[in-house]
């Protein structure tokens, strides 16, 4: 996974199959296990600068149900397909707390 550039602290890296979907604005948020950043902060993709622009606890349930668009995705079961491929240790925990880091693009 390559590392975006990053500004102000933020450390949100994605997926060479997402960065598209980041720049075209269809994925304006990503929900992370952690929390990797703060409201404020700048991150750049491919050239492109972005600006997180809310950090939200979620439980992985809510995320699947209420931010699959945001995340990009095509619908609630591909939201957990990928968090599950992406999290083959721990898998799918509906329970799970996670965060959800909201981003607008800034130089568009």
């Amino acid at each position: 996974m390559r590392r975006n550039r990053v500004a102000s602290g933020a450390v949100l890296t994605f997926r060479p199959e997402w960065r598209a979907a980041v720049l075209a604005g269809a994925k304006v948020t990503t929900v992370r296990s952690k929390r990797l950043a703060s409201v404020g902060d700048e991150f750049v993709v491919d050239g492109a600068r972005f600006r997180v622009t809310a950090v939200e606890p979620i439980t992985l349930r809510d995320a699947r149900d209420k931010l699959w668009r945001d995340e990009g995705m095509a619908s609630p079961e591909e939201f957990e397909r990928v968090w599950r491929a992406s999290h083959p240790t721990r898998g799918w925990r509906g329970g799970d707390q996670a965060w959800a880091h909201r981003f607008a693009r800034q130089d568009k």
